[in-house]
């Protein structure tokens, strides 16, 4: 329980710099569209679990803020397809940056083998929960 406060306390911080610009569920939605490098409204709706119509009020306020791109898809122009604008990417920079620091200066602390063996166990961690993101632990997260 303890690493487990450790790492949502770590988060917390995080999000606390992107919540001066969305809320959770839109800082999730670019976090989703960032991972993917583009969604389509209907892989997002379900990403999230929740409602077609809940994506469309969602992406229209993150559109409305500069934060998110909607164009017609590429392979059908009925279709649509998200994408972050520069400013949405900094949000999510800014969140990660802050993120990234703080586990590097909690790791700064460990010998080398303690370091590898919480950076493993955390990747096995990721792994299980089903999180595939391209940018492991400690190169992006």
């Amino acid at each position: 329980m303890d690493a487990s406060r450790a790492l949502v306390g770590i988060t917390a911080r995080s999000l606390a710099i992107a919540f001066e610009h969305v809320t959770l569920p839109q800082f999730r939605a670019l976090a989703l569209i960032e991972q993917a490098g583009s969604l389509r409204p209907g892989d997002l709706a379900e990403a999230l679990a929740i409602q077609p119509s809940g994506v469309s009020r969602l992406t229209t306020r993150l559109r409305r803020a500069g934060l998110l791109q909607r164009r017609p898809a590429a392979d059908n122009g009925r279709e649509a397809t998200l994408t972050l604008t520069p400013a949405g990417q900094a949000v999510l920079s800014e969140a990660m940056q802050c993120r990234r620091r703080d586990v590097v200066a909690a790791l700064a602390g460990m010998s080398t083998s303690d370091r590898q063996a919480v950076t493993h166990g955390l990747r096995l961690l990721a792994r299980a929960a089903g999180e595939h993101h391209r940018d492991a632990l400690l190169l992006g997260w």
